[in-house]
């Protein structure tokens, strides 16, 4: 019925086939109970969601309270409130988060941790996305385990510095093996600080979630790698598993250590200025005394360049007593004499490649010259990267005064990462790393941002990601997400629905719950629960809006537009936007194999009544209609595109509509000459000249007739 090319295609033939067996139907739910429904989103075996229909009770165990806020544990993208284990009767022991409805979540992640025993971390109980009291909406909510004790940053408040053997056997030893556990499971936490880590009476350590947000969202800078630090918050990425909360894990240790985190007040401009031209070793260790022993922890783990940061392994051998004597960082120096930039010297590249993105405009000037040039072949002497900056800089120009970004803003955006090939990408006023496109795309959307949606536009569309250089110590993290942009770009260059920015947002963000206005309270991010809502939602062509279209061709995978082969001699039907609209809904509920969806297919409305009125003659348009309150009941919307879209009733119809225009037109000549007043006159005289040679030729021929009788 319906059909497209390529891999879609395959995927519609194989459906087909199984709609018609009736073993393989029902099966919209990987598993159900009274509790809920637990539905797939992907291919991955961990990306797996459950839904239920009850109030503020997560598995029919956990009754969540939301009119007790616990705002101690509340994080920048989740609220936190009271729960009681009704089967226990305790409301001590855990408490909920809800997790933002605009925002992907770390399904995958929670996923792995759930039933995980994990010693010193706050375990992950039970997550599934319910209803609740709050607004009536659908939130995913993830039940917890309550730490014990108090902040570590306020123990160190109260207590003061903690020694270094006990800051090594108390924290860096169980967070170690928390951190072992999470890169075996491929987990990146992101939120190792003094903030997030509790210290109860006893001196034991709990390691508080990190999964309630995007890996580092709300992770102070200092803790993290200048890569990470000198983007937005969205804009920081996944991480590498076990390196980046190795580094944070160091800093936490040296503030420990310290006695206090002597940043906690500093801008972020600041620490980004300080990273850059010391390193986050020195500033976090100046002052401080330490044995050789710890001094080789600090310096293996806090490391500026993420992939020469100690590894699972590397911590292990340390704990267990091996000594490596490294030498201390050194500071961010690439050359022997500084260039100035906007009356500011730079002795290093990735410093300038900042100061650069921080003034944009200043450095489309400056990079018009040699300068730059000169400094990297004769003071930072890389003959190499001078060569491609001269290459690069031949191309300046042609600026576009109705593009708001010019060759020249590509220019400085490709400079930036030839000086800094490992930091984020950069356009004008933003900074994202490869891995959290999709995130700052979700971001974007939410808040409106269209100057951010335009600039990752433009890096889509310049393929801009190509241009960076892998990182070896993300194995193949960063290929793959390379080669996810690449196809993403020529999703993004179709111009129509289901495709474009709107597809790019589910692409790169396989969690992230369907954005259109009519679900945006319904937290749906797998085809089946979507389905199920929409069961209570009159649809229309004007609420069938991108988001709804774009996410639906994300979990089909569709390279192509739908087309049915039925209305391929009728492109007026085939692009009919209700038409499309249902052919979408049919393949999405044949490829998840979604039995029954009968409130759906009553409440399709529009998108029926306005396929139907594309017939003409009336009574067919009353006999599809008749048909369609039969099959509606069965629930199944192929049946309804399938009528819709019927060739025997097309073709009757469009021939009856074609005679019916032939007789119209002779219809309308002969009234449009009745009309004429003058014709009528013209007519009427030569009709009458007509009788009248009639009328004389038949009195001459009885005359005729008269004179012969008479004669003979």
């Amino acid at each position: 019925m319906v059909q497209e090319s390529g891999i879609a295609d395959e995927i519609i033939n194989r459906v087909e086939l199984d709609i018609e067996s009736e073993e393989n139907s029902g099966l919209s739910g990987l598993s159900g109970d009274s509790y809920g429904t637990e539905y797939q989103i992907g291919k991955s075996i961990y990306l797996r969601i459950s839904c239920s229909d009850r109030t503020d009770i997560v598995f029919g165990r956990y009754k969540i309270n939301t009119k007790q806020p616990l705002k101690e544990f509340d994080t920048a993208l989740a609220k936190a409130y009271e729960v009681t284990d009704i089967i226990a009767d305790d409301s001590t022991k855990y408490y909920a988060l809800t997790l933002h409805r605009h925002y992907p979540s770390r399904i995958i992640e929670i996923n792995k941790l759930l039933g995980k025993n994990i010693n010193n971390f706050t375990n992950i109980i039970a997550a599934q996305v319910i209803k609740t009291s709050l607004d009536n909406g659908r939130f995913f909510t993830v039940i917890i385990e309550k730490p014990e004790g108090i902040k570590l940053s306020d123990f160190l408040e109260k207590n003061g510095s903690i020694n270094e053997e006990t800051v090594i056997s108390k924290i860096v030893t169980p967070l170690s093996q928390v951190i072992n556990l999470f890169e075996k499971l491929s987990i990146t936490h992101g939120r190792i600080n003094l903030d997030n880590v509790y210290i109860n009476k006893n001196g034991s350590v709990t390691l508080g979630e990190g999964i309630s947000e995007p890996c580092g969202y709300s992770q102070p800078i200092i803790y993290e790698s200048i890569s990470r630090a000198s983007t937005a918050p969205i804009g920081k990425g996944k991480g590498v598993p076990g390196l980046l909360d190795f580094h944070a894990l160091g800093v936490m240790s040296a503030f420990c250590v310290r006695g206090k985190n002597p940043y906690s007040n500093a801008s972020d401009k600041l620490l980004l200025d300080l990273k850059y031209s010391k390193n986050t070793y020195r500033m976090v260790t100046d002052g401080i005394d330490v044995s050789p022993y710890m001094s080789d922890f600090l310096r293996g783990a806090i490391n500026e360049n993420i992939k020469q940061t100690w590894n699972v392994e590397r911590m292990s051998e340390w704990l267990g007593g091996r000594r490596y004597n490294l030498l201390p960082p050194t500071e961010n120096i690439d050359a022997g004499r500084p260039i100035l930039f906007n009356n500011k010297r730079f002795l290093s590249k990735k410093h300038l490649a900042y100061a650069m993105y921080q003034d944009w405009d200043y450095a489309k000037k400056f990079l018009k010259d040699s300068t730059l040039i000169r400094w990297i072949e004769r003071s930072v002497q890389d003959i190499k990267l001078s060569e491609k900056m001269e290459i690069l800089g031949k191309r300046f120009g042609s600026e576009d005064s109705d593009s708001t970004f010019t060759r020249d803003d590509e220019m400085v955006a490709q400079y930036i990462m030839l000086l800094d090939p490992t930091g984020p990408i950069r356009v004008k006023q933003v900074s994202v790393n490869i891995d959290a496109i999709g995130f700052l795309l979700a971001e974007s959307f939410y808040k409106s941002d269209n100057d951010c949606i335009e600039a990752i536009r433009n890096i889509i569309k310049h393929s801009l990601a190509s241009y960076k250089d892998f990182d070896k110590s993300a194995g193949n993290l960063e290929k793959e997400d390379i080669l996810v942009m690449q196809r993403c770009t020529e999703l993004f260059r179709k111009k129509y629905e289901g495709f474009g920015i709107e597809r790019m947002l589910y692409e790169l963000n396989s969690e992230m719950p369907c954005q259109s206005d009519l679900l945006k309270n319904a937290y749906a991010c797998s085809i089946p629960d979507l389905l199920e809502v929409l069961q209570d939602k009159p649809l229309n062509n004007n609420n069938f809006d991108l988001h709804l279209t774009s996410f639906i061709a994300a979990k089909l995978e569709l390279p192509v537009k739908l087309r049915i082969k039925s209305l391929s001699k009728f492109p007026d039907m085939a692009t009919h936007k209700g038409i499309e609209n249902l052919a979408m809904l049919s393949v999405a509920q044949q490829t998840f194999k979604v039995k029954n969806l009968p409130k759906l297919c009553a409440n399709i409305g529009e998108l029926v009544t306005d396929s139907v009125e594309t017939f003409h003659n009336r009574f067919i348009r009353e006999e599809i209609i008749s048909e369609l309150e039969k099959i509606t009941k069965k629930g199944n919307i192929t049946n309804i595109l399938s009528l819709i879209t019927d060739r025997k009733y097309i073709l009757k119809d469009r021939i009856g509509f074609r005679r019916a225009v032939l007789k119209y037109r002779n219809n309308t000549i002969q009234i449009s000459k009745l009309n004429n007043k003058k014709a009528v006159n013209n007519m009427g005289y030569l009709y009458g000249l007509q009788l009248s040679v009639i009328l004389t030729f038949f009195m001459a021929t009885i005359v005729v007739i008269i004179l012969i009788l008479k004669v003979f």
